[in-house]
């Protein structure tokens, strides 16, 4: 690895362009030569060749928008081409289709037994028979060569018959070559987040776009996605297990896995073959294997903190790209939403989910992590099966720092209790998921049957918060978060009022707190104080985001500077805002219930009532034609967008790299799409 450094690489690329495609050349011939002469195939020789090639690569890469090197790649060019070659081809297509052939080399990445060489023989072996196991033409494959059962094998017995190889060196190897894979696909890095938008990545473009182009297209994906999902971190089942197994050979080779994943899938578009292939499956079967395995990695992290043996779980590190993987999956794919929310527990994803955003909050490094955790609970909060799934008791223990224990509560407690500790505790990171965390909130309320007291005051310090001077006159935007809880509120008045006598209570013991917002007026003097105010927060918050290692891209960073700081509140503004606030339901109600409580407790003749009296009047009290009709339930579901698109394509390639540190692939002052801050 240390031997071919990139400043050699450049000053070869620079001054003798010919010689490094010729160098290539010979690499790439090397391979094509020993996959065809399998008998006398030498893994030592590929090893070194694929080694070579994850080197030079990247560094090209930079200055891929050159004339030299798009030459160099992407034209074919008879004086440095070797006659003895098979195929004529770019130099980047010959990379790329003997790397896909490499990935089912039998001995080298896969078990080496008649069955597979058979299959490999013939374009149609007798024996898997290149089975059509979907309607259409992208689900075709040899599932004989996957690597693991899984996805893309029909029936158990066929399962059975996968010669599954489990040699460390085979893993290794396969590793070697998806490391290759992710260096050609990195042309992304390079570019800014203006040019990214406007350039197309050759290298992706090339794998993707045609499933004839490359060879075992869907084996690859299936393969990819097996092995992601059949690993078990926890060895063989018992404490330390993982110790006594190939448990790093194995580790490396989830998290390539997952990488490459998520690099074929990131165009999301119908001619991406891959992007086809996931949003295809269809099986029962499948969406159990996948969802099982996703959710085993997500909670593996948080199991392993919390054992009684120090240390006897594993950890695993690839949390971030199975949340990607499955938010891909729940955005593409309505068969697999369907079947999560109605046949599994889908609060299987929704605690580590919890869990990796708590821990998160107050890292300006994993910022990108509660992100991504909120996008899938705000996709997953567009559906009524969640919301109502969420009713079911929380009894997990999760190792959160400073949490309040809930004795009593369900899912949508934990969730109103975590996004309240994001607010008032997340050291103003998350200003910007503020409208997303209303919205979550208020997509779930119809369907919360009981809500904690923990969780109802929780709600109500929120809707202080949001209420408050200072916070509505601090940006356009910010009286929208107030209307999601006042949305809330009336959700649960009018649909779930007989379960949430706590909700009630905490309204009716925080009436000034309405009462001050509808008598509030427009004051310009106080409203150019209050948005000083916010402004300040917003410069400690950039600061605070600049001094982390954070990866951001150009675009957000001229958002981030530019956001709020023009906003000069308005007398119109004020109106119309207040106008449409939502809140004659919790003031009728209000109106209503306080003086019955007040004649309530004169009636007990006691010097003070209890609560849980107070609680057991609401509960039999009726409301009952004094409020108003019903209003249909409104749900606000997640439309994907160019910006959000630019959002996860930056935030994987920023995991890509940071997780990719032990052997560096590529160079840190050369990478573009984010910055890069050493602290």
């Amino acid at each position: 690895f240390s031997l071919v450094q990139p400043n050699d690489v450049r000053a070869i690329l620079e001054k003798q362009p010919k010689n490094l495609r010729t160098l290539m050349m010979k690499l790439v011939l090397e391979i094509e030569h020993n996959l065809a002469n399998p008998l006398k195939f030498s893994s030592a020789r590929v090893l070194n060749c694929v080694r070579v090639l994850t080197r030079i690569v990247p560094t090209i890469l930079v200055k891929e928008d050159t004339d030299v090197v798009h030459r160099m790649l992407w034209e074919i060019e008879d004086s440095s081409a070797d006659s003895d070659s098979e195929v004529e081809k770019p130099l980047a297509h010959a990379i790329l289709f003997n790397i896909s052939k490499l990935l089912f080399q039998p001995g080298f990445s896969i078990a080496d037994v008649p069955i597979i060489r058979e299959a490999l023989s013939t374009e149609t072996s007798a024996i898997s028979g290149k089975k059509e196991i979907r309607s259409g033409d992208v689900w075709s494959l040899d599932y004989i060569l996957l690597w693991t059962s899984g996805t893309g094998v029909l029936l158990d017995a066929d399962a059975l018959r996968i010669p599954e190889a489990t040699s460390a060196k085979i893993k290794q190897n396969r590793c070697e070559c998806l490391r290759l894979l992710i260096t050609c696909f990195s042309r992304t890095l390079f570019l800014s987040a203006n040019e990214y938008n406007l350039s197309q990545n050759k290298w992706l473009s090339l794998m993707c776009g045609d499933s004839n182009t490359f060879p075992r297209g869907a084996e690859l994906f299936c393969s990819l996605l097996n092995f992601s999902c059949s690993y078990d971190p926890i060895g063989w089942g018992v404490p330390y297990g993982a110790a006594l197994s190939n448990s790093e050979a194995d580790e490396n080779l989830v998290d390539l896995s997952l990488q490459i994943l998520l690099t074929i899938l990131d165009s999301e578009s119908s001619e991406n073959y891959f992007w086809r292939l996931m949003s295809s499956i269809d099986r029962q079967d499948d969406c159990r294997f996948i969802y099982k395995g996703i959710s085993r990695l997500l909670n593996s992290v948080h199991l392993s903190r919390n054992t009684y043996l120090p240390n006897s779980r594993k950890v695993v590190t690839c949390e971030q790209e199975a949340l990607v993987l499955f938010w891909k999956l729940i955005v593409s794919n309505r068969t697999f939403l369907d079947y999560v929310l109605k046949e599994e527990d889908i609060s299987e994803v929704v605690v580590p989910i919890v869990y990796f955003i708590w821990n998160g909050r107050r890292h300006p490094g994993r910022v990108g992590l509660v992100h991504i955790g909120t996008f899938i609970l705000l996709v997953l909060s567009g559906e009524r099966t969640f919301g109502v799934a969420l009713n079911k008791p929380f009894k997990a223990k999760l190792p959160l720092d400073g949490a309040p224990v809930l004795t009593s509560g369900n899912h949508i407690d934990l969730i109103i209790i975590l996004f309240h500790k994001l607010i008032v505790d997340g050291s103003g990171l998350f200003s910007k998921l503020y409208g997303c965390l209303m919205t979550i909130i208020s997509n779930l309320s119809p369907y919360a049957k009981t809500l904690s007291l923990i969780s109802s005051i929780k709600l109500m310090s929120m809707f202080e918060h949001f209420s408050s001077r200072w916070f509505l006159f601090a940006a356009q935007e910010n009286p929208s978060c107030l209307n999601f809880l006042l949305d809330t509120f009336n959700n649960l008045i009018q649909y779930q009022y007989e379960g949430n006598q706590h909700v009630i209570y905490t309204l009716c013991c925080n009436k000034k707190v309405f009462d001050q917002l509808v008598n509030m007026k427009f004051e310009e003097n106080s409203s150019k104080k209050n948005r000083e105010q916010f402004n300040g927060d917003k410069v400690k918050e950039n600061e605070s985001n600049n001094s982390s290692n954070e990866n951001k891209t150009d675009s957000e960073e001229a958002k981030a500077t530019t956001t709020n700081y023009s906003f000069v509140p308005s007398e119109e503004w004020f109106n119309k805002w207040k106008t449409d606030l939502h809140i004659s339901t919790v003031m009728r109600l209000l109106d209503y219930l306080l003086p019955q409580i007040e004649e309530f407790c004169k009636r007990q003749n006691q010097a003070s009532v209890g609560e849980k009296a107070i609680m057991q009047f609401l509960k039999n009290t009726t409301l009952v034609g004094l409020l108003p009709v019903p209003h249909a339930i409104v749900i606000r579901k997640y439309e994907p967008n160019q910006y959000t698109t630019l959002w996860f394509t930056t935030y994987i390639w920023g995991v890509f790299f940071l997780r990719n540190k032990k052997y560096p692939l590529w160079e840190s002052d050369k990478i573009r799409l984010f910055s890069i801050n050493l602290v």
